[in-house]
């Protein structure tokens, strides 16, 4: 039969565990939420609207997003907005012109 330890000894057992699979499993659902946030969004509003300006919003934006980040390194906090502002700016224009077509068949 084991002898009981006492709280001091069981606590200074368990300090000296390695314990990363709480944080790696969080690193990996962390991970998971991220990128599908990224795709999930642009592709449910496409299927949605059957519209394809989610998906191409969001694959230009992730690309472009990652060549500015590269390209323009000592700019890329200004240069990364920019894209994606202009992003939107191209997805509010197309879904406008989409709404009013949409608007004159009703």
């Amino acid at each position: 039969m084991q002898e009981a330890r006492s709280l001091d000894e069981q606590r200074a057992e368990f300090a000296r565990r390695r314990l990363i699979a709480t944080p790696i499993a969080g690193m990996i659902a962390w991970t998971v939420i991220g990128d599908s946030s990224l795709f999930l969004n642009p592709f449910a509003i496409s299927w949605i609207i059957r519209h394809w300006i989610g998906l191409v919003h969001g694959i230009i934006r992730t690309v472009a997003a990652l060549l500015v980040w590269y390209l323009f390194p000592e700019h890329r906090f200004l240069a990364v907005p920019a894209v994606i502002v202009l992003l939107y700016v191209f997805a509010i224009s197309v879904l406008e012109n989409r709404w009013r077509r949409l608007s004159q068949k009703a």
